[in-house]
Parts: C-alpha cells; sequence; structure tokens
C-alpha cells in the first residue's frame, strides 16, 4: 500500500537517500529541507509517517513534530533522527509515541521503522 511520507531533512545526502530508498519500496515521498516547508507540507497533506530531522533550519524539527502532534486528525508516525543528545529531546514527545533515530542510523532500521508505521 502506497504511503506518504514526509522527509524533512536540511542535509541533502540524507533526505535524497532516504527519499529514493523509499520511493523505490513504493512509498510516496514529499521531501523537504527546512522546518518551514515541513509545516507548509503538513498543511497541504498530513502525511502517514513523518521523518524529522530534529535540528535543522526554519524553527527546527521540534516545531515540525509539535505541529503534527497538535493537528486534528493526524493519525500517523513520526521518526525523529537526530545526532543530539537524549536530554534535548522532549520526554513528552516519547510520551506521544514519537520515535527517536540517533545519527548516524542504519537505513534498513529506518525503513523497518516506516513500514511499521505504515502497517507495511
Amino acid at each position: 500500500m502506497t504511503r506518504l511520507v514526509l522527509v524533512a531533512d536540511d542535509e541533502p545526502m540524507i533526505r535524497e537517500s532516504v527519499s529514493r530508498l523509499l520511493e523505490a519500496r513504493g512509498h510516496q515521498v514529499d521531501a523537504v529541507g527546512v522546518a518551514a516547508e515541513a509545516q507548509a507540507s503538513i498543511r497541504r497533506r498530513l502525511p502517514d509517517v513523518a521523518i524529522v530531522d530534529w535540528k535543522m533550519p526554519g524553527g527546527g524539527g521540534e516545531a515540525v513534530v509539535q505541529e503534527l502532534l497538535d493537528t486534528p486528525g493526524f493519525r500517523g508516525s513520526v521518526i525523529v533522527i537526530s545526532g543530539a543528545r537524549e536530554d534535548e529531546f522532549p520526554a513528552a514527545f516519547h510520551d506521544r509515541g514519537v520515535t527517536r533515530l540517533r545519527k548516524p542510523f542504519s537505513f534498513p532500521r529506518l525503513v523497518a521503522l516506516v513500514e511499521g508505521a505504515a502497517g507495511g
């Protein structure tokens, strides 16, 4: 089943690699490089899964994650990719089901998280 995956990361190599991999597996991808673009994408169409870099320009990943969690009707999953220390990640996000994947991350692990979250 095709799912919409938002990939929000300011590092072009990560953004493009993740996007290509997910597209090759049949997912529709909206790839953006700054938080404001991610928020605009969310307002156009809610993703089934959002992969959000924690530290990116334009408000950072925290603002994107918060907007997703605060959006009525959002039933998707959020995966935060980050090299930040664990104590920089709000415990409230863990409590709301946000998954944190530490950089550098394994592409197979990311795919497993996306496809598990997307129901296959």
